[in-house]
């Protein structure tokens, strides 16, 4: 009990333990701060008219959707088959548009809360990120590496496709509040469906990989000091990457998709501004870290 006018800044460096005020309900989930009574479901809405169907039911979460490529199939990841007391505990879903059914694609797999899934073309897989097994969950220290899954969409099983290496050991970086790239994905598919394109976090850096669907270790695609935050659909060979670097807070670059090789800046924020200022070097530093 007490307030944080209660320490001051002595007594609280002098406390062996965190003090934990409060988290107000936040859900660590990819939704953050709800409500016991709210929750997210899925609708359809017609195009032409704008009327909605709700898709979903029940007293659980229905997040992170996208579609299969005929749009009779939506993908998400759920918490209906779970138990209330797994904050992280989801499931990868696949529902039929036209009559509603939910069928459950993993099992005994938590899945991560992002990246969005992604169907291949042909709507033989489901490809999404899964919290690594091999750690457990049960007392679990930090968050576990994500690794890219493809599953079956008849149900039929789940194969992992990643490998680590000494250059990308999981599928997601974490560049919180970023605003560059808001609401471009994390995961997409080539063309021909036999690759997937993820961004991964290495020693402060968010690097763009591709890794076969047949399985394998991941092939750097672009790298170096700089952040890649989002990318568009791959089409005819090229994607569109929204990249930062510590002089230039927000580029859009359209790449080749085998070589990486920027083919064309198609935006840069403040391009006059900085073009105008004098920015001072950034230099590297880092610090131990228990994950």
């Amino acid at each position: 009990a007490g307030t944080a006018a209660d320490y001051s800044a002595e007594k609280v460096n002098d406390l062996d333990d965190s003090l934990v005020i409060e988290d107000f309900g936040y859900k660590f989930d990819g939704m953050g701060y709800i409500t016991p009574d709210d929750h997210m479901h899925l609708f359809v809405a017609d195009a032409a008219t704008g009327a909605c169907t709700r898709l979903t039911e029940g007293v659980c979460d229905f997040l992170h959707h996208n579609w299969s490529a005929d749009s009779r199939y939506a993908v998400c990841i759920s918490d209906c088959n779970r138990s209330k007391a797994e904050g992280l505990g989801y499931d990868l879903m696949k529902i039929d548009t036209e009559t509603r059914e939910v069928t459950q694609l993993s099992h005994d797999l938590w899945m991560a809360s992002y990246p969005n899934p992604v169907v291949t073309p042909d709507g033989k897989y489901a490809v999404m990120g899964v919290l690594n097994p091999a750690l457990g969950f049960d007392n679990y220290e930090t968050y576990p590496e994500v690794y890219l899954y493809k599953f079956a969409m008849d149900g039929s099983g789940a194969q992992s496709i990643f490998e680590q290496s000494e250059t990308c050991y999981q599928c997601v970086q974490f560049p919180y509040n970023a605003g560059c790239g808001w609401g471009m994905e994390k995961l997409q598919l080539s063309e021909d469906g036999q690759y997937a394109y993820f961004m991964s976090g290495w020693q402060g850096q968010g690097n763009l990989f591709r890794v076969p669907l047949a399985g394998g270790t991941a092939e750097l695609v672009r790298g170096g000091k700089q952040i890649c935050h989002g990318i568009s659909r791959v089409s005819g060979g090229r994607l569109m990457a929204a990249c930062s670097r510590s002089d230039t807070p927000e580029e859009y670059l359209i790449l080749d998709a085998q070589s990486g090789a920027v083919l064309q800046c198609a935006k840069r924020s403040a391009e006059q501004y900085l073009a105008e200022t004098e920015v001072s070097a950034a230099e590297d530093f880092c610090f131990e870290t228990s994950d």
